[in-house]
């Protein structure tokens, strides 16, 4: 468990933090989220005792002293946002055993944990390879590993998807739902936040704006943008561009000079909103029920106004149940998951 007491810290006559409050409990996966200088980072550093903030904050039951630092410290793993300034060692072999040793493990016990750290993750064929020669990616999880070997209780991760591509992107993501410690995850990429984490704490000028789950917080987009940020690029919507709009225009709805030409066989797009109630992937992966919440934004390009057809509105079922067997096969924990269909009406 990890609790903050009106927690302030300032840098000079600057104060990021501001009697910030929360606690946050044994197998949470929180996100911490705001604009630039909200005081995320801060948070983490403050957690890990490397600033002296006034306030009470208290790391598995042990008051932030001089004296608890070491435990608390064996508590917490802390991803840095930049993998070079965590990997120093030659190889990541070395990087995983350097600390699991200078706690006392014996060199052969700290290779067969890094080991089977490396195997959890599918990572094997990093164990040997140089620091230097690895891409941002595998720089990212191997960085994840080196905090894994330790066998912290709580992983702090500091903007843990910057400088990755897509795929890794998503191995990252996968990955950080298969571990079952508590996760404070720091980062302005929304989308993971929506796809890793059941709590959010939206940060604004040094203190708590808002906490609460990821649908309350993340869909908000009013609560978000008086905080200087936007919703997530799932949630968003297509871009305007998208649909012929010229650069550095927008096309709003009473806008009738921008539209797309009809197609031939009326070409419908439907954005869906649909947030799972109870979508389980652990051990089996069992569905239990998936239920829809919005339909909106329905309409046909050549003629606004049109009815739906029945058809079409088929299609949008057929479309849920394709989600799900994807999900299904692929054994994703979905919380919500928005998108964007096309269907062809007769």
């Amino acid at each position: 468990m990890i609790k903050f007491e009106n927690v302030s810290f300032a840098y000079g006559e600057h104060k990021v933090l501001d009697g910030v409050s929360f606690e946050i409990r044994p197998g949470e996966q929180v996100g911490l989220i705001g604009a630039n200088g909200a005081g995320k980072s801060t948070i983490m550093r403050a957690a890990l005792g490397l600033i002296a903030c006034s306030g009470e904050i208290t790391v598995g039951g042990l008051a932030m002293t001089r004296e608890n630092l070491p435990a608390i410290r064996k508590q917490l793993g802390y991803v840095l946002q930049d993998s070079d300034n965590q990997m120093f060692m030659p190889t990541v072999l070395e990087d995983m055993i350097f600390g699991p040793i200078n706690y006392g493990m014996t060199r052969a016990d700290a290779e067969q944990r890094a080991d089977e750290v490396l195997q959890q993750l599918g990572l094997e064929y990093l164990k040997n390879r140089h620091n230097h020669k690895m891409s941002g990616g595998e720089k990212r999880m191997a960085a994840i590993a080196t905090i894994l070997a330790m066998e912290p209780d709580v992983m702090l991760m500091d903007e843990p998807s910057t400088a990755l591509d897509p795929q890794n992107r998503r191995t990252l993501i996968r990955t950080l739902n298969r571990l079952p410690m508590t996760k404070i995850i720091a980062s302005h990429d929304l989308d993971l936040i929506l796809d890793t984490c059941d709590r959010v704490l939206l940060l604004s000028d040094g203190k708590i704006a808002a906490d609460g789950s990821v649908v309350e917080i993340l869909y908000d987009r009013d609560l978000l943008e008086r905080n200087h940020l936007e919703l997530p690029f799932c949630l968003a919507g297509p871009h305007p561009r998208r649909h012929g709009a010229p650069a550095g225009r927008s096309t709003p709805e009473n806008d009738s000079t921008e539209k797309p030409p009809a197609r031939a066989g009326g070409f419908w797009r439907f954005r869906c909103a649909i947030e799972t109630s109870y979508v389980i992937c652990a051990a089996g992966f069992s569905f239990h029920a998936v239920s829809v919440v919005g339909l909106f934004a329905l309409h046909d390009p050549g003629d606004r106004g049109k009815p739906v057809p029945r058809a079409a509105l088929c299609g949008v079922v057929l479309t849920l149940r394709a989600l799900a067997a994807l999900c299904h096969r692929r054994g994703i924990h979905v919380v919500s998951a928005p998108f964007s269909c096309c269907i062809w009406s007769p």
